[in-house]
């Protein structure tokens, strides 16, 4: 069983030149997760995850790639308490060559409210859309953000969740 992590933030951070960052704070101990935009789309993987999870499906699964590993989010929805998310992050090596993917080890897992999930990841996406609406901001950025899927959740998150 994972641990209940009630003190818990995120944060995802779009940089120019098509690199992410994923910050995750978990009871005071920080994880930090490079993600490249030129082998990944993260903020694109993000959005979609959220509408997943919003769709009540049972599990998620996201790989975010960086030169030369990867990482990979897994949601899986909780059987009995089906509000709550069991999350492993799972680092590996990925081989751009091949494909292949090895020496995996887990990062991290806890078990997280889906709304407290939502509710973080849902304000990340917002922040960088604002911000993409200044000019300095978003040159070399404006690129890299799902604008129509963001829409997509705005809509979905405006009937599931009012008042978010």
């Amino acid at each position: 069983m994972h641990e209940f992590a009630m003190d818990i933030d995120f944060s995802l951070i779009l940089h120019p030149h098509g690199w992410s960052t994923f910050l995750l704070n978990i009871d005071r101990k920080a994880y930090e997760i490079e993600i490249s935009g030129a082998l990944s789309d993260p903020f694109y993987d993000f959005t979609s995850l959220l509408l997943s999870l919003l769709n009540n499906e049972e599990e998620v699964t996201i790989k975010w790639l960086r030169e030369p590993g990867g990482t990979k989010v897994h949601i899986v929805r909780n059987k009995i308490k089906r509000r709550l998310l069991d999350v492993k992050i799972i680092d590996f090596d990925y081989d751009l060559a091949t494909g292949v993917i090895s020496n995996k080890s887990e990062l991290v897992s806890f078990e997280i409210k889906q709304k407290q999930f939502l509710t973080i990841g849902f304000y990340q996406l917002k922040k960088t859309y604002y911000l993409l609406q200044e000019k300095n901001f978003a040159k070399y950025r404006k690129s890299e953000f799902p604008y129509d899927l963001y829409d997509e959740l705005t809509k979905r998150i405006a009937v599931d969740l009012p008042g978010l």
